[in-house]
């Protein structure tokens, strides 16, 4: 499932989860890095 900044920003979580998810999935990372400015709520 593609992101768009509309969906990311207006409480999308599930779609972040499901993109974290296929990420592990297909890399398995040791860790993931997610910035934020936390004003997305906003």
């Amino acid at each position: 499932m593609a992101m768009d900044q509309v969906s990311t920003i207006m409480g999308a979580e599930d779609s972040v989860v499901e993109g974290l998810a296929a990420t592990c999935e297909r890399s398995l990372p040791k860790n993931i890095g997610i910035p934020t400015a936390a004003l997305s709520e906003i």
